[in-house]
Parts: structure tokens; C-alpha cells; sequence
């Protein structure tokens, strides 16, 4: 959610962005805000806590956090949990690693409440061992699977119970789908639109149309994410 500095993004503020489910037949939306990228990260969670008030029920929230100190990092994760959202993003344009110290206390709140964290990655998955190793309880999503290397995103879903693989990613090869709910289980795969940055309609159809089953399609697009948001 949100406008971005490098160009411009039709359509990104939150009715705009509720039109488009209203268009596409999508119930609800978790999001979070550009500003998860930077270290402006309060004022994006609490543009988006004003989206959930605005638009109850429609709208869910990712709390993005900065950890370059407690005020960022642990505390806003608690504050935006506190008030509604429902997980934890975490991105890695701020330079700080998953594994790094500044993160050990989200993933242990993480950890001990069980709530889902969306990463952003692009293929980096070697660097996600240690926190792989002791965190085995919170759902992490792979945000862009497969948009490099699809074979290590399988391997790291089935080796880790507790990971799923998320599809927001334009560029995807064609069959990536297919792969992935014939290599690591449609129980595992998770939508993921990369609204506004994307069309949710574009998104939505690389699952309606993948050549899988339709109850395979709708884990995809709804059960999952609702199991692993406990909802």
C-alpha cells in the first residue's frame, strides 16, 4: 500500500486497492506499506492500522518493523500487533540480514505467539538456515518463490514444516504453479498478489488457470492463508 518514489503506482491507496478485490471476488487482504522498505516504518503501519479501521474485515495488516533499535523493531512489531495485525513483515532492503542479532527477539515474539511472518526474498535462502533451525512454530512465507531457483524453494518447504511458499511475482517461468503443488503440496503454496505493484486480476489468474484441481486451487487461494492466519 502506498505510493513509491522511483514511479508511479496507479491506484495505490486503500479504496483503490479495495475496488480491485470488489472487482476480483477477494473477501480480505493482508498488506503492508511501502514504507516497510525504509525506516519509515511507523508511519506505514500506521497508514495501513487507518486502512483496517476504514475498511474492517477487508483490510488485515502486516506489522513491518526496522530493526536498527528496540523503538523499531520489537516494540513497533507490538504496538501494530497489539492494535489488529495479524503477522510480522520483515524486508530486506534495509541491508539487515533475517539471521542478524537485531531480529532475534521479533523471532522469538514471533516464535512464542505463533504468528506468521512474510519475507521478502529473492532466492537468498542459505542465509535463512539459523533462523530455520529455531524457529519452528510461527509460519514463515517465502514472499516471491520461485522467482530464482524454484528447486531450493521446494527443498526448503519440505525440509521445514513450517514454511510455505508464497507466488507474488510477475516474472514467474510458466508451470511454476504446477511445480510447486507437485513438488511441495498445495497445502504449502500461498497467493500472494504484490498489489499494487501488480494487477490482482493478472495475479490471481496464474492460479485459476494453472492446471491443477480446483480444491488445490482454492488452498491456494483461500485456505491456506486462513489456516495460517487462524481464521
Amino acid at each position: 500500500m502506498g505510493a513509491w518514489i522511483k514511479f508511479p503506482i496507479p491506484g495505490h491507496d486503500a479504496a483503490a486497492m479495495v475496488r480491485q478485490m470488489d472487482r476480483a471476488g477477494v473477501e480480505r487482504m493482508v498488506c503492508a506499506h511501502q514504507g516497510c522498505l525504509t525506516g519509515d516504518v511507523r508511519y506505514g503501519n500506521d497508514e495501513v492500522l487507518r486502512a483496517m479501521a476504514k475498511f474492517p474485515g477487508r483490510i488485515l495488516g502486516w506489522a513491518a518493523c526496522f530493526p536498527v533499535n528496540r523503538e523499531l523493531g520489537i516494540d513497533e512489531v507490538k504496538r501494530c500487533i497489539g492494535q489488529g495485525m495479524v503477522g510480522i513483515k520483515m524486508h530486506s532492503a534495509n541491508k539487515i540480514p533475517y539471521a542478524a542479532a537485531s531480529y532475534a527477539d521479533i523471532w522469538e515474539y514471533a516464535e512464542r505467539k505463533r504468528l506468521p511472518v512474510l519475507l521478502h526474498t529473492w532466492g537468498d535462502l542459505g542465509t535463512l538456515d539459523p533462523v530455520l533451525k529455531r524457529v519452528k512454530k510461527a509460519p514463515i512465507l517465502l514472499a516471491h518463490a520461485g522467482c530464482t531457483a524454484p528447486e531450493a524453494y521446494v527443498q526448503c518447504a519440505r525440509k521445514h514444516k513450517n514454511v510455505y511458499l508464497e507466488l507474488a511475482y510477475s516474472g514467474s517461468s510458466c508451470g511454476l504453479v504446477e511445480y510447486f503443488v507437485e513438488h511441495a503440496g498445495a497445502d504449502r503454496v500461498v497467493f500472494g498478489s504484490d498489489m499494487p505493484w501488480m494487477a490482482l486480476g493478472e495475479q490471481i489468474g496464474r492460479v485459476v488457470f494453472a492446471d491443477i484441481r480446483e480444491r488445490e486451487k482454492k488452498q491456494i487461494l483461500a485456505d491456506n492463508a486462513a489456516r495460517i492466519l487462524r481464521r
